[in-house]
């Protein structure tokens, strides 16, 4: 196929960079960073675009990967076309690709965190969707021509998988990066703690039932060590919320689990 791609995050980097790699081709790239943009390019061999307007309507299959307020934005500068286009949100909903203007729609919404174009796909799940059905078989043979695993999930089944995510990666790596920052503010070793951090990491990947691995003071109802922590928070008050809301949860959670 040829692909043109709205976009140059993370996400957006990475589809170019590994998609370029199978027998597709991405043909076009827009973003609005065009300087940006031409550094990335150029190590693909990808043809850059200031415009929108720019872009090859012939083309098979237009990617959006942009931020997710500005997908509505995006499909209304699109130039009309047969081309089949798909955005990469979790949140958003097919019908914003406005059915009405384009034949085929749908989402490719990869369920990892990218941090650079060189993060592959291989194994990553890909949910799926499309209107009418014919894109769906185009977008699980992408996703597997990038060694991923599609799955044919709906809008609202795919907006609660997003969310879960955000707990699962963005709300876990925010609370590890507090810890971080409280050691640092104390001048103590990080490395200390590392080892902790890896024992967490592996029983949460042998394990599907993470409520039954809590422990600590909260689990424990260890109201001294609670109280105590507290205090010691009390020079980092937004941080201090976050650990009374978090404690507060964790005993309400195990208390409505059936004994």
């Amino acid at each position: 196929m040829k692909i043109s791609i709205i976009g140059n995050g993370k996400l957006a980097q990475a589809l170019a960079y590994q998609i370029s790699l199978t027998h597709h081709q991405v043909y076009q790239m827009v973003a609005q960073d065009f300087q940006k943009l031409i550094n990335f390019t150029s190590k693909i061999n990808v043809q850059a675009l200031k415009s929108i307007s720019q872009i090859d309507p012939q083309v098979d299959l237009i990617i959006i990967s942009v931020n997710d307020n500005a997908i509505e934005q995006v499909v209304n500068s699109l130039p009309k076309g047969d081309f089949m286009l798909a955005h990469t949100s979790g949140s958003v909903p097919l019908s914003i690709l406005d059915h009405s203007r384009f034949k085929h729609t749908g989402v490719f919404y990869p369920m990892q965190s990218f941090q650079n174009e060189y993060v592959t796909f291989n194994q990553v799940p890909v949910l799926v969707e499309s209107a009418p059905l014919k894109l769906v078989s185009i977008l699980e043979v992408l996703a597997h021509d990038l060694g991923a695993n599609p799955h044919i999930i709906s809008t609202e089944n795919r907006a609660y998988y997003h969310l879960s995510a955000v707990f699962f990666n963005n709300f876990t790596n925010h609370l590890w990066a507090i810890g971080e920052a409280l050691l640092n503010e104390k001048g103590l070793d990080f490395d200390l703690i590392r080892p902790l951090i890896t024992k967490s990491i592996e029983k949460i990947v042998s394990q599907n039932n993470f409520s039954l691995l809590q422990t600590g003071p909260a689990i424990r109802k260890d109201l001294n060590t609670i109280e105590r922590h507290q205090k010691m928070l009390c020079e980092f008050p937004q941080w201090a919320e976050i650990y009374k809301l978090i404690s507060a949860d964790i005993q309400n959670f195990n208390a409505q689990k059936p004994s």
